[in-house]
């Protein structure tokens, strides 16, 4: 009689363990086949579309930030510009003329250059003299070197007589110092526009009037773009003779702004008579550029 096996306690717990194992690796291998399905189209363009969205938005801010570098390099520029024109004042007893007057020029170097003997006007000024020369010629002095006034008082025009020189008052960029020309031109902005127009300085004049300003007949610069350039008015400030100037009794010192083109409109903050090239011009007279005045 053949014997009929038990079974024991521990046997049926190992055949219980041994399925569980079993269900879990099974549970495991089905896992492990569902984490290797790929992308949907859906979410492959999900992402595209995403990044784009930040590529967007990070070209943007760069385009922003290299412009903003830009405004705050030149407003830098002509802040050390009208400092080093405030400076001549102080050594020399008025403020540099702008050579829209040969009259004011010549009563200009009489009084700031008293032992002068020679011509005046002297042949050294530039032969382009106009606003867009003065700032070159009066704050670094005449050719050939252009490293300051002779330190000789009878004959300051003329370095090669004596070596000895009065210092510059600004340092002038070589690479964007035309010095044949006598003009100084704004540092390059990456990716802007490649046409150049240089720094404009007007120098205020007593009027007819009587009163201190400019006089647009005079102090005009064709030779730009998108002249002609005449000294602003600032529209906020009303006189018995309409709209005063902008910095009245001193200077302006004007830049044409990213674009490189100098608008013509004469008032001042802008408005909707402004061509779009003009709203990024640039002055000593404001903070930034002139669309940040509206």
């Amino acid at each position: 009689m053949d014997e009929i096996p038990l079974k024991t306690p521990g046997a049926t717990v190992n055949a219980t363990a041994g399925k569980r194992r079993s269900g879990l690796r099974a549970a495991a291998g089905h896992g492990r086949r569902w984490s290797r399905r790929g992308f949907t189209l859906v979410e492959m363009l999900a992402v595209i579309v995403i990044i784009g969205i930040l590529v967007a938005l990070i070209s943007a801010a760069a385009v922003a930030a290299r412009r903003q570098a830009w405004i705050a390099a030149i407003g830098a520029e002509i802040g050390q510009l009208d400092q080093a024109v405030r400076t001549y004042k102080a050594n020399f007893g008025d403020y540099p003329p702008d050579f829209t007057d040969a009259a004011a020029t010549q009563r200009h170097i009489r009084r700031a250059f008293p032992r002068y003997t020679g011509a005046n006007p002297p042949q050294q000024l530039p032969a382009n003299a106009d606003p867009t020369t003065a700032l070159p010629f009066w704050l670094a002095g005449p050719a050939p070197d252009h490293n300051g006034f002779c330190a000789d008082p009878t004959n300051p025009f003329d370095t090669t007589i004596n070596p000895s020189r009065i210092p510059p008052l600004f340092d002038f960029q070589t690479e964007r110092w035309k010095r044949a020309a006598f003009k100084y031109y704004p540092p390059p902005a990456k990716g802007m526009s490649s046409r150049d127009d240089p720094y404009i300085y007007f120098r205020a004049k007593v009027l007819n009037t009587g009163e201190m300003g400019y006089d647009a007949t005079l102090q005009v610069v064709n030779n730009v773009n998108g002249g002609p350039v005449v000294p602003c008015r600032d529209m906020r400030v009303v006189t018995a003779m309409g709209s005063a100037h902008c910095n009245p009794q001193s200077f302006q010192i004007r830049c044409a702004g990213l674009d490189r083109k100098y608008g013509n409109q004469e008032h001042f903050p802008p408005d909707s008579r402004y061509p779009d090239h003009q709203y990024d011009d640039m002055s000593n007279f404001c903070r930034g550029t002139f669309e940040s005045a509206m």
